[in-house]
């Protein structure tokens, strides 16, 4: 009956349409590469590899989430074949069809307001309690409207575990948030919609890159729609230096495992410093050697991985600054920024220095805490991160529980200045990463009210 409603010109012959229905059915053959077919039996055959898409999927994404929850089973080999294919296999046509705006945000990660307080009544010289069960809570900041967004409340799967000599990087990337402990040597995703935790298979991670290599830092960084993972070592030598190595790990999410995509070997340097920042695809690590009682940094290295590409390109620099270097890109050139707010700029492009200044009124307002007034993780005063040409810091206030975050940019002129942000509705803070989210779920969010600790049990002399 709907034949009788098309014209004779779009009418399908049955015979196409049969044989449309027969080569679905052939092993590793698809009717949406046949070119003589018509309009109607691509609508049919579409739909038929869409749902053999979905169901492909669907299997995949159970295998997973089995493997998921047995971090030390190894991968098979055909799963780690079909990784490969994973970005074009797991393309389903349904969800492409509309792009919705991405908006870039941060993510601060706190520790509830009783855990707070538990960790606060302590005097000091005395033992720390060992939360058996942490409560975290989530907040967004959405950098368009410059406003805050409710997160949720997360029950911290593993007791006991947020010390300082434990203490978690995080990222933050498609909805899930990620958590890497080098103390603990492990690694956690959190679905967000899902309130559902995940052990990640991320062994690799934390072994020594040599015998006498041990992994000193480990680190999580969203770079463009992925999520890259630095390991760096560092081998000591017999005259003082060290020879370090830098391993790029790159998150496979149909499988959560990772695979090494780069490596770096063979920087010699003293007391190393990395510090990194990301632009688009590119991933930007600065490496450095403390001098003269870490008064001084010696900037020698800037790395370049481009995540979409998989190519790394590295820059051998020199140059003395004061210590506390910041990390800025735009445009193709890498701003450092020490703590007297001097600012060199080198151009990737060029590879070459391409100008020194300094710029007095980038300073943090005062009222924010130094490093030492850090009372004890996971309640910290003092968060940071980079994004691009940006670098953001929260501090926690002395004269009242309020916080201030400030931001530093480079502008279209390559200029920079510094900008205030609304505060966090916590007084302390675990961590803090950027990411990007959908903007109609972040107007769907309400607005957080502040949280503050009990002020009674608090002593920032």
């Amino acid at each position: 009956s709907e034949n009788r409603m098309l014209p004779s010109w779009l009418k399908p012959n049955e015979h196409e349409v049969q044989e449309s229905l027969t080569i679905k059915n052939k092993p590793q053959t698809t009717s949406l590469t046949r070119q003589n077919h018509n309009m109607s039996s691509c609508v049919i055959t579409t739909a038929e590899a869409i749902k053999e898409m979905d169901n492909l999927s669907s299997d995949i994404d159970q295998d997973s989430i089995i493997n998921c929850h047995h971090p030390s089973e190894a991968v098979s080999s055909n799963q780690k074949e079909f990784t490969e294919l994973t970005p074009s296999v797991l393309l389903n046509p349904r969800h492409m069809d509309t792009q919705e705006l991405q908006c870039n945000i941060l993510v601060v990660l706190a520790p509830s307001v009783e855990m707070a307080t538990e960790l606060m009544a302590v005097d000091d010289g005395q033992v720390r309690p060992l939360l058996k069960s942490p409560k975290l809570e989530l907040s967004y900041y959405d950098i368009e409207a410059n406003t805050w967004c409710k997160g949720c409340k997360l029950d911290f799967p593993i007791q006991g575990a947020m010390l300082e000599k434990h203490s978690w990087r995080i990222a933050y990337l498609d909805g899930c948030l990620y958590m890497f402990s080098l103390g603990r040597q492990v690694g956690l995703q959190y679905n967000i919609q899902e309130s559902t935790w995940r052990y990640l298979d991320c062994q690799q991670l934390f072994t020594r890159h040599g015998d006498n290599s041990p992994v000193k830092s480990v680190i999580p960084i969203k770079v463009g729609g992925r999520l890259i993972v630095l390991s760096m070592s560092r081998e000591a030598q017999s005259d003082g230096t060290y020879w370090t190595k830098q391993h790029y790990f790159e998150f496979q999410p149909v499988f959560r495992t990772f695979i090494q995509v780069a490596s770096v070997e063979g920087d010699r340097m003293d007391v190393p410093i990395t510090q990194w920042t990301v632009s688009e695809e590119s991933l930007i690590t600065v490496k450095a050697s403390t001098m003269m009682y870490r008064n001084l940094s010696r900037i020698q290295y800037i790395h370049v991985y481009n995540a979409e590409t998989r190519k790394l390109d590295s820059h051998e620099v020199e140059c003395t600054m004061e210590a506390g270097v910041k990390v800025l890109v735009r445009d193709q050139v890498v701003y450092l920024i020490d703590r007297e707010n001097w600012c060199r700029s080198y151009s990737l492009k060029l590879s070459n220095w391409t100008g020194m200044h300094r710029y007095p009124h980038i300073g943090l307002s005062s009222s924010g805490g130094s490093q030492s007034d850090d009372p004890i993780y996971p309640a910290l005063t003092r968060v940071t991160c980079h994004a691009g040409s940006s670098r953001w810091e929260v501090t926690a206030s002395r004269k009242c529980p309020n916080t201030c975050m400030q931001e530093i940019l480079v502008d279209s002129d390559g200029e920079l200045t510094t900008m205030s942000h609304p505060s966090p509705p916590f007084q302390f803070m675990t961590a803090m990463c950027p990411g990007t989210m959908l903007r109609s779920k972040l107007d769907l969010m309400e607005q957080p009210r502040f949280l503050h600790v009990d002020n009674q049990t608090l002593n920032f002399s």
